[in-house]
């Protein structure tokens, strides 16, 4: 699901409203900033003690980060095996610079050979609490909620920005996935979430970032000129789902494959509204207990190639919006080339659509949301304040994919999917000119 870069003369100003984003003219190959070693060092979980070199590992992520001795363009590299976890890894050691050299880096030697796994109440079970800092390839394993909280997380502090989690595996979380809060220039890329959220109270989601803000003082590289600060990229995240019990019916609310949270931070003292861009791009989210993909509260959002396929699965969330790919309460978002397809049920299920457009009054209008050329199936939900979803700028059909009970969201050869997509300065699909992530 890499990026093809397609050059497009001009602006995508369909769907009638005034504001309007324009499209940067190009992306680069990969959606995160790419990364090299100039000093390797490594940990084995069978070490005892060490100093990181590849004779004498250390032992851990902690006792690396604890060492002292890491600076930008430093690569740790994590040997095959098991790292138990009795309590979070704090990494608070991070680079200098957003450039290839500039980055600490964590790294698996082969893709989630190097499994951290819970044997207690890890609260989160890795803290990216520095800036500068690649998780690459890792799996974080909560162990059936063992861990209640998150598996990869930062929060409270603009200090902690330039944050790539990607090509990581993070699952069975009795918290959130994926959680990167206050801050940008973050890049989610390439994960696999799922089984999240299960028993903690805090309203959480397989990837979640919340309440965004400008990052404290920086040295800026050419590298910071990107028309993105936050990217969500090329990840599947399914099956996260609240399941705590309910002292009353329907105290449920998120579980959510994707959620972009309260950009326009209304929680935070001051209330700055985040002014920078975020683009949600080439993901696949099924079997949620909450929403596929949800815009809410937030400002300057693109949506652009996802595959949003039977979500809101949770009978003890009452919430009516229950949209695939839902704008609620947001403004300035463009949804374009997404597939959404709901499957309505019984009683709260029955709510259930590939769309929803909605704002809870006026104050929180979404007037700027534009829906272009998306392929959807179950139903639209969309108040008239949020804009019409026109359909002669959307479709409505079977995707026709390959194989969605066993997870194969690729499109058939007759897929009307393939050959609709709108003329993107990026894309993601396999196929020219196809919408969706595949």
């Amino acid at each position: 699901m890499r990026a093809r870069l397609i050059f497009m003369a001009g602006l995508l100003l369909a769907a009638g409203t005034a504001k309007a984003q324009t499209m940067p003219d190009a992306l680069p190959k990969s959606f995160a900033p790419s990364y090299s070693c100039t000093h390797e060092f490594h940990i084995d979980s069978k070490s005892e003690s060490g100093d990181g070199s590849a004779e004498k590992p250390w032992p851990s992520l902690q006792a690396a980060n604890d060492s002292g001795v890491l600076h930008g363009g430093d690569c740790i590299t994590l040997s095959d095996g098991d790292y138990p976890l009795a309590t979070g890894v704090n990494l608070d050691h991070g680079g200098s610079a957003n450039a290839p050299d500039g980055y600490v880096v964590y790294r698996a030697a082969t893709r989630h050979g190097a499994r951290l796994i819970a044997t207690a109440k890890a609260q989160p079970m890795i803290s990216l609490s520095a800036a500068y800092l690649v998780l690459d390839g890792l799996e974080v394993d909560g162990n059936h909620a063992t861990a209640g909280a998150e598996g990869i997380a930062t929060s409270g502090d603009a200090g902690h920005h330039h944050l790539i989690v990607e090509n990581c595996k993070v699952h069975d979380l009795g918290g959130g996935g994926i959680q990167l809060n206050d801050s940008e220039y973050f890049w989610i890329v390439g994960n696999e979430t799922y089984a999240n959220a299960s028993t903690n109270t805090w309203q959480e989601s397989g990837i979640s970032v919340y309440q965004m803000q400008q990052a404290a003082p920086f040295t800026a590289t050419p590298a910071d000129d990107i028309p993105f600060h936050l990217v969500i990229a090329d990840n599947i995240s399914h099956d996260n789902f609240e399941r705590y019990p309910c002292p009353k019916a329907g105290c449920h609310s998120d579980g959510n494959g994707i959620i972009l949270d309260k950009t326009t931070n209304p929680d935070r003292p001051g209330g700055v509204r985040y002014p920078g861009r975020s683009l949600i791009i080439g993901n696949v989210v099924y079997a949620n207990g909450g929403g596929g993909i949800q815009v809410y509260l937030s400002e300057h959002v693109i949506v652009a190639n996802n595959t949003s396929f039977n979500n809101r699965l949770d009978t003890d969330n009452p919430g009516t919006w229950r949209g695939e790919l839902s704008s609620a309460d947001s403004d300035d978002v463009l949804w374009i080339d997404n597939i959404a397809v709901a499957r309505p049920g019984k009683g709260i299920l029955s709510h259930n659509t590939a769309i929803l457009a909605a704002s809870s009054g006026p104050a929180t209008a979404s007037g700027s949301a534009r829906w272009i050329g998306n392929l959807t199936s179950g139903g639209i939900d969309a108040q008239p304040v949020n804009g019409q979803v026109r359909s002669d700028l959307n479709s409505t059909g079977d995707p026709q994919f390959v194989d969605a009970a066993g997870g194969d969201f690729c499109l058939k050869s007759s897929s009307p999917a393939i050959g609709m997509g709108q003329p993107l300065p990026f894309a993601v699909s396999k196929s020219p000119n196809s919408i969706g992530a595949y």
